[in-house]
């Protein structure tokens, strides 16, 4: 994870395996959580627990993704990798803003046992 997270490694394994494979494991342990959870307290509170670890995800694979680009023959996958980093990060803060626009109101609203 270090060599990522330096860049070190080639664009080719932090794209398609820390990236792309990781973020589908993530959101295939999100869902598997979400539908073994049944209190609404207990999913909300979890469910803003998974958005922060997934966010943090996001945010070192997206990193290690633009560290990473160095390490091609062609720069043209360098900038390709680039702007999707850019275009993940600006739909993540886009959705990041909405989703705790709602959700903040609704934790607030959980009775205090």
């Amino acid at each position: 994870m270090k060599k990522f997270w330096i860049g070190e490694r080639s664009l080719w394994q932090a794209f398609w395996l820390l990236f792309v494979g990781g973020y589908i494991c993530i959101l295939f342990l999100n869902l598997l959580i979400f539908s073994l959870l049944d209190d609404t307290t207990k999913l909300e509170t979890i469910g803003l627990v998974l958005i922060l670890v997934t966010f943090a995800f996001l945010a070192v694979s997206l990193i290690s993704v633009w560290r990473c680009s160095k390490n091609v023959k062609w720069q043209g996958w360098a900038w390709v990798a680039r702007f999707i980093v850019i275009v993940v990060m600006i739909r993540t803060i886009y959705s990041a803003y909405f989703l705790f626009a709602e959700l903040i109101p609704a934790i607030k609203a959980i009775p205090k046992s």
